[in-house]
């Protein structure tokens, strides 16, 4: 997880996600269940398992304004957003603006702010928003500004996302409300939780979680008895500590090409839930939203 979001691409370059939870799906035999995301940020794998025909509908939330707005103009207004990916200089000089719109966001309609949240991301180094832009200021780095805003690619995945707007919901509600919620419909949601870091997590996150934070989700956890649900975290010891009634493991992280590190992270489970002994597949995606594979 190198950022708080990154829409079309899962945070961190965890690549492998996707098929992985697939296969956990799978294997518990949930397919066709809704996936729900409390702390969405560009959600990457539930669109992939939503595309892939594995869950029906994705449910997504998150606490930061400032991704609410992104979803929903990309939901609510997908041509204009698409207009703005074609038509939008990627320069510094354009940067300072798109970062005058992420301060002061009340002086500007959604799109906008949508759109200024969707630009940081994609031009900032790792896509912190409150960070620089790729290259500096003064770009003078190995990559410039516009090393992750390929307009085809962006456009073509944007437009795909719109056109399964209806299997896509978004809220802003705190985590363990947005939880609730939807662990008291019939039929119950796969989860997958992706909290803030517990290191440096003031630094990357507007709703930084404090110790009480992590241990107000991890007792919720606990005490759901019915729910499946894989949880990634930062490998802290905290973490080792509060989960240690479930099944955790490490799993290596490659970062983007900007970053050029790898880190650890942890994958979390509840004990009943049954993990798949053979090597995630690659997933097929659907041609359309009402066509699965």
């Amino acid at each position: 997880m190198s950022s708080v979001f990154t829409p079309l691409r899962y945070p961190g370059g965890k690549s492998s996600l996707a098929p992985l939870l697939s296969a956990v799906i799978k294997t518990n035999g949930l397919e066709g269940s809704v996936y729900a995301e409390p702390f969405a940020g560009g959600a990457g794998a539930g669109i992939k398992l939503l595309y892939a025909g594995v869950v029906s509908k994705i449910a997504l939330n998150d606490a930061d304004p400032r991704i609410l707005d992104f979803w929903l103009a990309v939901i609510g207004q997908p041509n204009k957003f698409l207009d703005r990916i074609a038509n939008t200089p990627v320069t510094v000089n354009e940067w300072y603006k798109k970062k005058a719109i992420w301060k002061n966001p009340k002086q500007y309609n959604l799109l906008e702010r949508g759109f200024a949240t969707f630009f940081l991301n994609r031009v900032n180094r790792s896509g912190i928003l409150e960070g620089n832009p790729i290259g500096g200021l003064n770009q003078d780095g190995p990559y410039l500004i516009d090393a992750r805003f390929n307009r085809k690619n962006l456009i073509k995945r944007i437009k795909r996302m719109s056109e399964w707007r209806s299997l896509i919901s978004f809220s802003g509600l705190d985590a363990i409300d947005f939880l609730s919620a939807v662990s008291a419909q019939p039929k119950p949601p796969f989860l997958y939780l992706d909290p803030p870091y517990v290191a440096k997590g003031r630094s990357l996150y507007l709703n930084a979680y404090q110790h009480e934070h992590h241990e107000k989700l991890c007792n919720w956890l606990k005490s759901q008895d019915r729910l499946s649900w894989v949880l990634t975290y930062d490998d802290h010891p905290s973490i080792h500590k509060l989960y240690s009634w479930c099944r955790v493991e490490r799993m290596n992280i490659r970062y983007s090409a900007q970053v050029k590190r790898q880190a650890v992270e942890l994958l979390i489970t509840p004990r009943r839930l049954y993990l798949p002994e053979d090597k995630p597949k690659p997933l097929r995606y659907a041609a359309s939203a009402f066509v699965a594979v």
